[in-house]
């Protein structure tokens, strides 16, 4: 009878002044017979362990990710994560994109800023899903988010954004809205608005470009980001299941414009932007250790 054992320690940092030490181990016990099969036992007893060995070293970096993310969570509120179906932990694009600016507002005006964009964008889900645009105030999913709205010193207004004229002069024949979508080579996540194609017009509307898979992202900013709205969208782009997608298109509902929306931005080279999002999930990596 063999016995084989083997285990990995480390040290992984949790705070400033604080660390774990989380130690795996293994013992296994291999009889005779099986023994007998190789034909050097030491070479067996050396791959084993080895084998053995990355078992626990796995099992500690698996330790690793969740310490890190909860981390993150304790420090930054703003920072989002994803369960994958591998069990891990990722962090969302737009935190990706997003973690080291704003430092300039405060976090409570954010939270109000982020609060008008999701009752805006569940607005728009259930419009597309039902034809009908709701008052968030019927909508259950908007109450948390108007409560941060009514209390905020910004004082907010949900008015003139047009989604519905929006589609009148641009109709889009959507094929799924609000999708969790996944890269599981660099290990980050997002929810999608909307997938779909421009329907085609009997006077086609110039600057759309009909009959190509479309990702759409709705934006309510004053100002439209159009190169961090694309690195968003390419990044979603590039995750599993978007294989088909051809072209990307940020919505723009503005309410200081008179018809509350403006022309749709289109960017037909879904990787044109990839490099860019690429060395933002780097510089967050670095940052943060996942």
């Amino acid at each position: 009878m063999i016995k084989i054992k083997t285990g990995f320690s480390g040290v992984i940092s949790t705070g400033s002044y604080e660390n774990e030490k989380p130690f795996f181990e293994i013992e296994e016990e291999i009889s005779n017979a099986i023994e007998n099969c190789f034909v050097s036992s030491d070479d067996f007893i050396k791959v084993r362990q080895q084998q053995l060995a990355a078992i626990c070293y796995n099992a500690f970096k698996d330790h690793e990710r969740r310490s890190i993310v909860a981390r993150i969570n304790k420090e930054r509120e703003d920072i989002r994560f994803y369960t994958a179906a591998n069990g891990q932990q990722y962090p969302s694009v737009t935190s990706i994109i997003n973690w080291d600016a704003d430092f300039f507002i405060p976090p409570h005006e954010l939270a109000q800023y982020a609060s008008k964009g999701k009752i805006v964008h569940k607005q728009c889900e259930v419009f597309i899903k039902t034809g009908e645009w709701k008052d968030p105030m019927k909508i259950p999913e908007c109450y948390p988010d108007l409560v941060i709205l009514k209390k905020g010193n910004l004082k907010l207004s949900l008015e003139n954004y047009n989604f519905q004229d929006f589609l009148k002069k641009y109709p889009i024949d959507f094929a799924s809205t609000e999708t969790s979508v996944y890269n599981n080579i660099l290990m980050y996540a997002g929810t999608q608005d909307s997938k779909g194609k421009f329907k085609e017009q009997e006077k086609p509307v110039k600057d759309v470009i009909y009959g190509k898979v479309t990702l759409f992202d709705i934006k309510t900013t004053g100002t439209l980001d159009k190169n961090k709205g694309f690195k968003q969208l390419t990044a979603y782009a590039h995750c599993e299941g978007n294989e088909d997608v051809e072209q990307l298109c940020l919505i723009h509902l503005n309410a200081s414009n008179e018809s509350g929306y403006a022309k749709p931005a289109i960017e037909t080279d879904v990787n044109k932007f990839w490099p860019l999002f690429q060395k933002d999930r780097e510089d967050f990596k670095k940052r943060f250790g996942i």
